[in-house]
């Protein structure tokens, strides 16, 4: 395997992760879902009280739309671009994927610093939102540069 192969594979990976994420989430915010729900690890299970409260701060949307359902798109066409570098090496989508890493990585910091300043709450599925952003825009970098 190739080091862009790898490189690849690991960030459709971390889409993949950043999808299911943002699916719990937006889920969650559109009543389809519990927080509580046993298809989330119990490590990252949060009360229906905790998740509603969250939910419904204004830090829980970007432009009128929940931060989750946001993430839907970015992370798909993420896993697109390198998917695309992946199977026919076309390094087309690469800057927009960065691009867009650097600005939900920027996004998720500033909402995880939210989260533990103003709010005061610990939400193990959004401080690994920021985990994976930061993979990605490390991540993406490499292969723009390569």
């Amino acid at each position: 395997m190739t080091a862009h192969s790898i490189l690849c594979a690991l960030i459709v990976l971390l889409s993949a992760a950043g999808l299911a994420d943002s699916l719990y989430f937006t889920l969650v915010q559109y009543g389809r879902m519990r927080p509580d729900s046993r298809l989330v690890p119990a490590v990252c299970r949060m009360r229906e009280s905790e998740c509603r409260s969250l939910l419904d701060t204004h830090y829980a949307r970007v432009f009128g739309f929940p931060n989750s359902l946001l993430g839907l798109p970015f992370y798909a066409f993420t896993a697109l671009a390198c998917a695309l570098r992946w199977t026919t090496g076309s390094r087309a989508l690469l800057p927009y994927a960065l691009a867009a890493s650097v600005a939900a990585f920027l996004l998720s910091a500033y909402l995880v610093d939210a989260l533990i300043r103003r709010l005061h709450r610990r939400c193990p599925l959004c401080f690994l939102a920021q985990a994976i952003n930061g993979a990605l825009v490390v991540l993406l970098a490499i292969l723009v540069a390569e």
